[in-house]
């Protein structure tokens, strides 16, 4: 080995060195100096050095962290360009080639986790699964490149709520479980994603089975953990599926709010602690937890301080405001959930939730004080949400039931035609989008009923009074001879028949 070659592989060395400095103090003058000596490391490399295409993977390893923290596009296209170019100079049966191959689907995977292009994730997949058809059977790398692609699976779960990608990561991640070591560094970690992902497919079908194996999973992970490993994330899993049992199995609430809190003594870390407090809060999140409020408000505030805009620190924002609206405290719960609009501005859809919650306080605070104002911000935050990017079909039904009702309340105060027909057309759109028999659809078609008798008062075209009434018989239908307003419903409709009013 010449004098060039044992220089490139000293400066890559040090490059690791610097890297994993960062990952223990989160300074990030290491992580700038890791890539300056990664890069280093490959610049003065000869282009057949048998150690080129590691220097490169580590170089693109470190330039993705950044990315992850920065935003840089540059970082990522050095990032994905470099580790592109390990699995290109490198022979399909070489390890290398693949560790470099898992490395660009990393790298997809990052870009994923913050710009949510599905095709980056879709493509994070099929590289995994590419992978690991090369990797021998039960060796310890197919097991890592399993629980990876399981991962990757969650994900896409997350964004489609197709219930066979949760499956197929829980295939996966069960069998990283079956053919690792139980003393392996990673054993644990493969537990804790097993655990994430029975958890999440419980919310979704509701399996008491799936959530015993959550629990099962992540207790252990907890015994076969080392120290040094995610001890808090994983007691994070546990007590949030414990809180889960508390309402399915009328278990101590408190026992999972014990284990959670743990989690954040367990792990000082500034984003550990995010989330532990943020998991806090959601397990606090029920009928019960109206005793725990005082703790709720500490939990908030230490969030707020902490100054970060993670779409789960939204998430406990909306919470709170949540428990400030149930205690009446409507000015604050208006502030929280703002606040938690703001800090999503770069996360469409948690933004989404976010603006309907905000609507429906402002909306509960004019019910009571009647200020327009607040009936003018409501609307304001209505239309917004519901041109969002990523917006729920239940939340956008909502959105278009709320601006037909408030526009009905705002043509009684300003008598504007343009209010009246806005509302129309949102409610038309609600009544169009909800299938018969679907909850609220009678209400819906009481409202528009309402609003088409409004106009024909106001305008007095008969088209408007032909569809009060039909809109009248739609809500009489739909609501049935049980439903407690049927009666007030015949009146209505007579109503509209003899006068032309509702």
């Amino acid at each position: 080995m010449n004098k060039q070659d044992s220089k490139a592989e000293k400066l890559n060395k040090f490059g690791g060195d610097l890297g994993d400095e960062y990952d223990k103090t989160g300074d990030t003058n290491y992580l700038d100096d890791a890539i300056l000596k990664c890069g280093e490391a490959v610049r003065i490399s000869r282009p057949d050095h048998p150690k080129r295409a590691k220097f490169l993977r580590h170089l693109g390893i470190w330039l993705g962290v950044r990315y992850t923290k920065t935003g840089d596009a540059e970082d990522f296209k050095e990032a994905i360009r470099n580790c592109q170019e390990a699995v290109e100079i490198t022979s399909p049966e070489d390890e290398d080639h693949l560790v470099s191959l898992c490395a660009v689907g990393d790298l997809l995977v990052r870009k994923y986790d913050r710009e949510e292009t599905i095709e980056d994730l879709e493509e994070s997949i099929r590289i995994y699964e590419e992978a690991i058809e090369s990797t021998t059977p039960y060796a310890e790398e197919r097991a890592l490149r399993l629980a990876t692609l399981g991962n990757s699976l969650a994900r896409k779960f997350e964004k489609t709520q197709v219930l066979e990608n949760i499956n197929e990561a829980i295939r996966n991640c069960e069998e990283a479980v079956d053919i690792a070591s139980s003393d392996s560094f990673s054993y644990a970690w493969f537990l804790s994603s097993l655990s994430k992902h029975l958890s999440e497919r419980h919310k979704l079908t509701g399996d008491s089975e799936d959530l015993d194996g959550a629990v099962e999973a992540s207790r252990e992970a907890l015994k076969a953990n080392p120290p040094t490993a995610d001890r808090a994330g994983i007691l994070l899993t546990l007590s949030q599926c414990l809180a889960s049992k508390a309402a399915i199995d009328d278990l101590d609430l408190d026992k999972a709010t014990e284990i959670c809190q743990q989690a954040i003594r367990a792990e000082k870390a500034a984003s550990a602690q995010h989330t532990a407090l943020i998991s806090l809060g959601e397990i606090l999140e029920s009928e019960e937890a109206f005793g725990h409020l005082d703790e709720m408000i500490v939990i908030c505030q230490q969030v707020r301080k902490a100054k970060s805009s993670s779409s789960q620190v939204a998430s406990l924002l909306k919470i709170f405001s949540d428990f400030k609206a149930a205690f009446n405290v409507l000015d604050e719960a208006i502030q929280y959930s703002q606040e938690a609009v703001r800090i999503t501005r770069s996360h469409p859809s948690n933004q989404s939730t976010c603006l309907y919650n905000l609507g429906a306080h402002l909306d509960t605070r004019f019910d009571q004080a009647m200020t327009l104002e607040d009936l003018d911000k409501a609307l304001l935050i209505y239309r917004k949400a519901n041109k969002a990017k990523e917006t729920s079909r239940e939340n956008y039904i909502y959105g278009l039931r709320r601006l037909n009702l408030l526009l009905q309340m705002r043509f009684t105060e300003k008598s504007k035609l343009e209010d009246i027909s806005e509302g129309i057309r949102c409610g038309e759109e609600a009544a169009r989008l909800m299938k018969p028999g679907e909850e609220a659809r009678d209400s819906t078609c009481d409202i528009l009923a309402r609003s088409f008798s409004n106009r024909y008062g106001a305008a007095r075209k008969v088209k408007d009074l032909e569809a009060a009434i039909h809109y009248c018989k739609e809500a009489i239908k739909e609501g049935g001879p049980d439903d407690p307003g049927h009666e007030d419903r015949l009146k209505a409709l007579s109503n509209l028949q003899i006068s032309g009013e509702y």
